[in-house]
């Protein structure tokens, strides 16, 4: 008789540069209340590009003040099964990238391990753990997704804490529970998966949470506990400082309304101190006070949040700093420190509520981000609320005259409101119209935090462009509308949902008279439908000497889901058709 034996066949990834044939991840709560992570992972290098740009380098930030570095193990094994350890002079410090120019987190570093022996069918295999001293951050917590820069074969997740301590944990976007082993020292809880994708970079994707499968874990028992550890280092000046203020001052002494004011105090800190984009756990969570922020120019986004509230108080408006955080992770023992975006909202202006970043300018208060948030605000009463959506809506329509020497003019209106209305942008310009139809003037009209109502005029030579007997006029949209998300380009295929943050209704309805015998030629009847997520309509139709250009694009929801990218992409596709934003006429 004969025996066959064969090995198991190996795993096949023709599209990745590399693949985590092993990845666990351990986080250790310990009795003291420091706290330890580590990282061991064993990566297979498929290409050149993985190891010439992509994987040839760790890279550990840490903080070395209230954390300490350990990397135990370092080595490549080749293609002929050799081992190559990393030498003395491949472990290298350096100031991280999100920390330069900054005086006060230039104590922070970030530990390059430098790779040796890379070929391709290399093996990496590094090992390093982080200790937190103990009382340097409020609790054990992490959000981990379950995806990487490349496939992973095995990923083990291991959170261990002192027995009887309670773990809050929540797996989203599958369905796992964890092996719970109650040992004399620790309670061990371990998650294991495998075969996970690797994650890919979607424009229009959820920040956090949504779509990619994510395991939430903390100690933390309330959101209190999260809010009073953040406020725990703020305590509110004894005097005012002069200097802050005579600039403050200065700055707004010509804005009339409060709202003015405001934007005029948002733009100081967004436009003259520099935003450190530093994760927020390697400062444990921590501000530095206001005054010290602003001699040193730059800061954090929670510490220019603080900053931004107290100059806003300075001026007599009553503003908090808040935290924005996905819905997910706004519950009692949900890690929401790890996902909150710091903001500032101002009440009473007028009878408004202002929402105010302090690391850009936001158009208005609907422009915080895709992911449906809500707002806790980061005092002792840290009350929640909502930011109602609308649909966004943009409606222009007009009368339009072409002569025959090519001169287009003519007056349009139009509405802008929800996420479309430039609120915040016209209050800075002090009233002026942003560009929002290219070669039209645009005025102010009626102005609201809902909507922003506009006159447009034009009077211009040379609209029309002319090849042989024809001539082409391209129909005007708006910048701020649909076309603001570059949409054009799309994949064919999504891993993801695709977020547009709220329902569009966007139209257009022109009449346009021609000079005598001027004749449309490219004439178009188009109502493409897609139930439950949106219609076309284009019409171009002449009749007599006048030209009716009608454009109109729907969305009924703010979010595309994976299984309806397809029929949207139809629908952009539609939309964006050269053919169908531009008469031509003979």
């Amino acid at each position: 008789m004969l025996f066959s034996c064969k090995a198991p066949k190996e795993k096949s990834y023709p599209e990745a540069d590399a693949v985590y044939l092993s990845l666990t991840k351990t986080f250790v709560l310990n009795k003291d209340g420091s706290i330890l992570n580590s990282v061991e992972k064993r990566q297979k290098l498929f290409t050149y590009r993985a190891f010439q740009s992509l994987y040839g380098e760790t890279r550990i930030p840490y903080n070395p003040e209230i954390q300490k570095l350990v990397v135990s193990e370092a080595y490549t094994t080749n293609a002929e099964n050799q081992t190559i350890n990393t030498p003395e002079n491949g472990y290298n410090e350096v100031l991280p990238t999100f920390c330069q120019d900054s005086k006060a987190y230039s104590n922070l570093r970030e530990m390059v391990v430098s790779h040796t022996g890379l070929e391709r069918n290399a093996v990496i295999k590094c090992t390093y753990n982080i200790t937190t001293a103990s009382g340097k951050t409020p609790f054990l917590m992490g959000m981990e997704e379950l995806q990487a820069d490349c496939p992973i074969d095995n990923l083990t997740i291991v959170v261990k804490v002192p027995p009887k301590m309670k773990l809050h944990y929540k797996l989203l976007n599958l369905t796992s529970e964890p092996i719970i082993d109650q040992g004399k020292d620790f309670d061990t809880y371990t998650w294991n998966f495998q075969d996970l994708p690797q994650r890919r970079k979607e424009n229009w994707s959820a920040s956090v949470c949504e779509d990619i499968p994510t395991l939430l874990f903390t100690t933390q028992k309330d959101i209190s506990a999260a809010i009073n550890w953040v406020l725990k280092s703020k305590s509110s000046p004894n005097s005012i400082n002069k200097e802050i203020k005579k600039y403050v001052d200065t700055a707004i002494k010509d804005k009339k309304s409060l709202q003015e004011k405001a934007l005029a105090i948002q733009k100081i800190v967004v436009n003259e101190l520099k935003t450190l984009h530093i994760p927020a756990s390697l400062v444990a969570f921590q501000a530095r006070p206001e005054e010290e922020v602003w001699k040193s120019n730059s800061g954090t986004v929670l510490e220019k949040a603080f900053l931004l509230s107290y100059l806003l108080r300075l001026e007599g408006l009553n503003a908090d700093v808040c935290l924005n955080i996905p819905e997910d992770l706004l519950e009692e023992q949900r890690p929401l420190l790890l996902a909150a975006e710091p903001i500032v909202k101002i009440d009473n202006v007028n009878g408004e509520i202002m929402l105010l970043t302090a690391d850009r300018l936001n158009a208005g208060n609907l422009d915080l981000g895709i992911p449906p948030f809500r707002i806790l605000t980061l005092n002792a009463a840290h009350k929640v609320f909502s930011v109602n959506k609308p649909t966004g809506i943009i409606n222009v329509e007009g009368k339009l005259i072409i002569s025959r020497d090519g001169k287009l003019q003519g007056e349009l209106t139009g509405q802008f409101s929800g996420r479309f209305n430039p609120y915040f942008e016209i209050i800075r310009n002090q009233g002026k119209c942003p560009p929002l139809l290219s070669d039209f003037t645009g005025s102010t009209g009626k102005l609201t935090a809902d909507q922003a109502n506009v006159s447009f005029k034009v009077e211009k030579m040379d609209q029309l462009l002319s090849r042989g007997d024809f001539r082409f006029l391209d129909l005007k949209e708006s910048k701020s509308g649909i076309s603001s998300f570059h949409l054009v380009s799309m994949p064919f295929t999504r891993t993801s949902a695709l977020y547009l943050g709220t329902p569009i209704d966007e139209s257009y309805h022109y009449t346009i008279n021609l000079p005598a015998n001027w004749q449309l030629v490219n004439p178009v009847n188009i109502e493409f439908l897609k139930p439950g997520i949106g219609h076309v309509i284009i019409s171009l139709k002449q009749s007599g000497s006048v030209i009716e250009a009608i454009r109109k694009i729907r969305i009924f929801s703010p979010v595309i889901a994976k299984k309806d990218y397809s029929e949207f992409r139809e629908l952009i596709d539609k939309w964006s058709t050269q053919k169908f934003k531009q008469l031509i006429i003979k």
